[in-house]
């Protein structure tokens, strides 16, 4: 017999036992129970909440004889009827599939059928997003006067994909994730019922894994259920989960507060010798940073992090004598390390250099001035000086491009170089880099000179967005598996180029004392 999933298995049949969804499932019972039905619906949220299953539920209970509570009682004939994958009166359309025109037309065909068996006809439209907007216009009739004995539930993971014609015309719902208290909750629930015993750190961890989703946690649960011979075992949990030991990245942290770069080091290597991947220790390491701020910051720290026992002991007493100042620099680190980590060759030494850089880190100079009243309004008007200095250079270096085009820059090879990374954004999986690849869309002009590519943009917000630390990085390390030769890339909005800028450099040398090497005076503000 074939395996059959825990989520297909304990998928719920009724609204009590449908978890985290409170305010959802309360509306619809109350629509019922007052037969104020709808004629369309807009379920939205994260996979894994309970977004198909309450529409399959909801559609039963609309036609059920005698429901109880608003739920369907199972029992009637309607209900018994329902429950056959072929009946006619609900039905479920994938829109990744069904997507089209004419998909939309034998849809709007098929509602003026009538119910065989119950009141009403339920049509439930799962990834509604995927449908096209000629699609959604050849639809709009229909979902906004329907036949009254038809009601459309419309689900979707990507609401920002759902037209606003649409929207207007559905009764919304939005989804949240499932707190880890409920999960664990679910979870003894089938255990307890197929038999199986558990440690409660263990359950602890497998719906800190399912980040909110029923869906993926009780996928979770299959695997340790599987891996697990006896009882589920917190320590075989996180080696399912390829996690490392709490108790060993509470070790790490402490390190890096106290800047133990030997002892830190060890550590990791221990880690990552023993199989466990570069990119699950890094984030091991910033969750339990967050963990010792909150120890440290929030009263109930216990009752919010759901750690085990001794995990939240250690961390409490790591958090009593730590600079949380340096744990927030330390996520800050090892963020911006993030995606320069998963292009690089050589993503371990990243990881541990980044690890010291955050063991050895101290406050910025520009902080420690602060601290020193005697020199801090000094350090401010050079940090001021010295960043709109740099912004004329990056503005006289834009206005005399022409020149150097014509000196010896490569418009050719700079426009290969700009189409070859439109093809690698493309190929990319992460909806940011879709969004750069449209604004790369606004650049008018990119040409080589040397090793620095130039890109001209046209639109303010383009030229902001493509300038960003984090995807100038990721330009460059695309760039650089194609063997471009290029060590860094200078964005130009050419709609400022028109600005005269000498009155402006007049204004930031007359702040300057040149011959005593010091500043004189500020801009006065407006």
């Amino acid at each position: 017999m074939a395996h059959n999933s825990l989520y297909r298995r304990f998928r719920p049949d009724s609204f009590d036992k449908v978890i985290g969804q409170d305010y959802v499932i309360r509306t619809i019972k109350n629509m019922i129970k007052s037969d104020s039905i709808a004629h369309a619906f807009l379920f939205t949220g994260t996979r894994g909440t309970g977004k198909t299953s309450i529409a399959k539920i909801f559609a039963k209970a609309v036609n059920c004889l005698e429901p109880v509570d608003g739920s369907p009682c199972g029992k009637c004939s309607v209900c018994q009827a329902l429950n056959n994958p072929a009946n006619l009166d609900v039905i479920e359309m994938d829109a990744a599939s069904h997507n089209s025109v004419d998909d939309m037309r034998e849809l709007n065909e098929s509602v003026g059928y009538p119910p065989t068996v119950g009141r009403y006809k339920v049509y439930i439209i799962d990834e509604a997003h995927m449908i096209t907007p000629s699609a959604f216009n050849a639809f709009l009739k229909t979902l906004e006067e329907p036949p009254s004995h038809v009601v459309f539930i419309l689900a979707t993971t990507d609401i920002r994909k759902i037209p606003e014609t649409i929207l207007s015309r559905c009764i919304r719902f939005d989804f949240k994730l499932v707190g880890v208290a409920e999960l664990v909750g679910l979870l003894k629930k089938i255990l307890k019922e197929i038999g199986r015993g558990f440690e409660e750190e263990a359950l602890i961890a497998i719906a800190n894994a399912g980040d909110g989703s029923v869906r993926d946690t009780l996928s979770i649960a299959d695997m340790c259920l599987s891996y697990c011979v006896g009882d589920i075992t917190y320590r075989e949990v996180l080696e399912v989960l390829g996690a490392s030991d709490p108790a060993v990245i509470a070790d790490i942290a402490e390190s890096i507060l106290e800047g133990r770069v030997d002892y830190l080091l060890s550590k990791v290597d221990y880690l990552l010798s023993g199989g466990k991947s570069v990119t699950q220790l890094q984030k091991d390491v910033m969750v339990c940073m967050r963990n010792i701020v909150y120890s440290a910051k929030v009263d109930n720290a216990d009752k919010l992090l759901d750690l085990p026992k001794n995990v939240f002991e250690k961390i409490k007493k790591i958090s009593a004598t730590a600079d949380i100042n340096k744990a927030v620099r330390c996520v800050d680190i090892l963020a911006e390390e993030e995606n320069t980590m998963r292009f690089s060759a050589q993503p371990r030494i990243l990881l541990e250099m980044a690890l010291v850089k955050a063991a050895m880190d101290e406050a910025k100079p520009l902080e420690k001035a602060k601290a020193d009243t005697a020199d801090s309004n000094a350090t401010l008007q050079n940090a001021e000086l010295v960043k709109r200095i740099n912004e004329l250079d990056e503005r006289v270096a834009a206005m005399s491009r022409g020149a150097a085009v014509e000196d010896g820059g490569d418009a050719a090879r700079g426009r290969e170089c700009r189409a070859e990374l439109g093809q690698i954004i493309q190929k990319a999986r992460y909806s940011k880099y879709f969004t750069l690849l449209s604004a790369l869309g606004d650049v008018v002009g990119s040409y080589k000179i040397g090793r620095v590519m130039y890109l001209e943009v046209d639109r303010e917000g383009s030229y902001n967005y493509i300038k960003e630390a984090d995807n100038i990085r990721f330009m460059l390390a695309a760039l650089e598996m194609k063997r471009f030769n290029i060590d860094s890339i200078i964005v130009v909005n050419v709609k400022k180029e028109e600005k005269n800028y000498e009155s402006e450099i007049g204004e930031v040398m007359s702040m300057f004392d040149t011959e005593n090497d010091k500043i004189v005076t500020t801009k006065k503000s407006k």
